[in-house]
């Protein structure tokens, strides 16, 4: 099924936003990688993952943060970005309270989106968060991972390959263990920052099991 595109209203004007997968489905919500480098909603490793979850019968959103595609405004360091996720997390709640449930979504951020996802987790009640290759300090953005770790309340999980430029296998462990309790890791052998399209896979089944 194509997933359905829509508009969400965020801070500063509509977001442009792909839902994917049955509408009775655990809530995922997906943030893309860094704007200012090339990151959309449409980066291959976050259409794999929207596609590949909606198929385990996941409701999942996707969407393109300010500034990006057809979405309003400007690129926001990161704090901006925060104001869009947290848009974004509230429409997708309250299509689950209409359908079926009270049911939360969890969270899952790619790069940069890891960093924007745990911010918001310390500030919606997320049940489950994931960063993939998430720098502890993210790279031209106001946001600092690893120090908002501390006051993330939901079960967390981090994905890195052993040859990410960006995010070293120790630098990871070390934003794992800052969260409380501590974050489970997955080290993807002989992978990079830009993990597709032959690690996809890998990625999907650590989310897969990370959202069980």
């Amino acid at each position: 099924m194509d997933p359905l595109s829509r508009f969400i209203d965020g801070p500063v004007g509509r977001l442009d936003s792909r839902w994917h997968g049955p509408l009775d489905g655990q809530p995922v919500l997906l943030l893309h990688p860094h704007p200012l480098f090339g990151g959309t909603m449409g980066s291959r490793l976050v259409y794999d993952l929207a596609a590949g979850l909606a198929a385990a019968g996941m409701r999942v959103v996707r969407f393109d943060f300010r500034g990006v595609g057809r979405s309003a405004g400007e690129h926001g360091n990161g704090i901006g970005e925060v104001g869009d996720a947290q848009a974004a997390f509230d429409a997708l709640a309250a299509e689950a309270r209409a359908g079926r449930s009270d049911a939360q979504p969890a969270v899952v951020g790619y790069s940069f989106g890891g960093g924007v996802a745990t911010r918001l987790a310390t500030l919606r009640p997320v049940t489950r968060l994931v960063a993939i290759g998430t720098p502890p300090r993210t790279l031209r953005s106001a946001l600092v991972p690893i120090e908002d770790a501390p006051q993330v309340r939901a079960p967390a999980h981090l994905v890195v390959g052993d040859h990410d430029e960006h995010v070293s296998v120790a630098e990871a462990r070390a934003f794992a263990a800052a969260f409380r309790p501590a974050a489970t890791l997955t080290i993807v052998a002989g992978a990079g920052h830009f993990l597709e399209p032959s690690r996809n896979g890998d990625v999907l089944a650590a989310v897969l099991a990370a959202l069980a």
